[in-house]
């Protein structure tokens, strides 16, 4: 199962075993990958995101901003 995440998203060979367990356990949490964010993306600190309501009540996150180790926002 890890090797078929890792072959589909190469960013994750950076990851130990753990910590994409950690990941795909809290998929419907995104904010649970600012943890590891440093780990993917290097210069990354943390994604923000926001909660839009679909339908049948489903909710779906949109990154909003990406912030740089100095602060510095990039809105995507």
């Amino acid at each position: 199962m890890l090797a078929a995440k890792r072959s589909q998203f190469p960013r994750f060979y950076f990851l130990s075993n753990e910590d994409l367990l950690e990941i795909i356990g809290q998929a419907k949490n995104p904010v649970a990958i600012n943890k590891h964010i440093k780990k993917i993306y290097e210069g990354i600190n943390k994604i923000r995101t926001e909660q839009q309501q679909q339908a049948k009540g489903q909710r779906e996150h949109i990154i909003t901003h990406v912030e740089a180790e100095d602060g510095e926002l990039l809105a995507v």
